[in-house]
């Protein structure tokens, strides 16, 4: 059997930026028409930043807005975001809802989370919401943050915790059972990496970042769609497990199909979506 070659970092990156390019769409109503499905998720960081008036933020893989636009809301009118992201097409989404939502101490910039294009110092704290994992070299991209970092700087970043303790999986179990999802690559980016508890703040440790705190914690996930949209959510976000899914024959695609809209169905008796697992990882410089 010929084993493919690990991509590089670039390749990954580049993997990287043609996913969520493709899915921008898909976020922007997300995020914006439904008005941000882990509200609670941003809540967590805005607690953790110790907001004060003039702050200088600067949010990294800012997607289609979040927690960037309610981090500036936090902060008007005298402080100001910094939105970025590796994708286009996210960051035109994200000014789209800064303006839907009259939010305009923020600005938007391109950048790659490993090579940020900051001076030394340029801020009072880094956010990252979701996006730690997907960095092809994580640790550089630490390492940014924190030169871009004033001294007693803050970074506060989130990720995905144990898969088995996000609601989201449950749809995602039904599917396995009738077709194959193959595991990401070993050191590939993908969702829960860093899931366990410790494993980014070990980065952060190793990076330099002082005073690090590593908490885990149970969120409302408030979809306030149909389950019929939140199956075509998950769908358009997963493009090998879309594949798979069209690929079926039509019996067990529309059986399939009524087994994920149950599962959805019984989540949204709970917490209007369901719970997940987030951990969030800060430190200062």
């Amino acid at each position: 059997m010929i084993v493919p070659d690990p991509m590089s970092s670039e390749q990954q990156k580049e993997e990287v930026r043609k996913n969520w390019a493709e899915r921008a769409a898909a976020w922007h109503t997300m995020t914006g028409a439904r008005g941000g499905m882990w509200q609670a998720a941003t809540d967590l960081m805005i607690d953790a930043l110790s907001i004060r008036p003039g702050m200088r933020v600067l949010d990294v893989a800012s997607g289609p807005g979040e927690p960037a636009l309610s981090i500036a809301a936090a902060i008007a009118p005298d402080g100001q975001v910094t939105a970025t992201d590796l994708t286009p097409e996210m960051l035109v989404s994200a000014e789209e809802n800064a303006r839907a939502r009259g939010v305009t101490n923020i600005v938007f910039r391109q950048a790659d989370a490993e090579a940020l294009p900051f001076p030394n110092g340029a801020f009072d704290a880094v956010t990252c919401r979701f996006g730690a994992m997907l960095f092809p070299d994580v640790r550089r991209a630490l390492g940014e943050m924190r030169r871009v970092l004033a001294p007693e700087g803050r970074v506060v970043c989130l990720i995905w915790g144990p898969p088995e303790r996000n609601a989201q999986m449950r749809p995602l179990a039904v599917v396995r059972r009738y077709v194959e999802l193959p595991a990401p690559a070993p050191g590939e980016p993908h969702r829960f990496r860093f899931s366990a508890p410790g494993e980014l703040a070990g980065h952060l440790h190793a990076m330099g970042f002082r005073h690090v705190e590593d908490t885990t914690h149970d969120i409302a996930m408030q979809w306030h769609g149909t389950a019929e949209e939140g199956w075509e959510m998950l769908l358009k976000n997963n493009r090998r497990m879309a594949a798979a899914v069209a690929a079926l024959a039509p019996e067990q695609h529309a059986k399939l199909t009524q087994e994920v809209l149950d599962a959805i169905r019984a989540e949204e008796q709970h917490v209007g979506g369901g719970t997940a697992a987030v951990v969030r990882v800060t430190g200062m410089r």
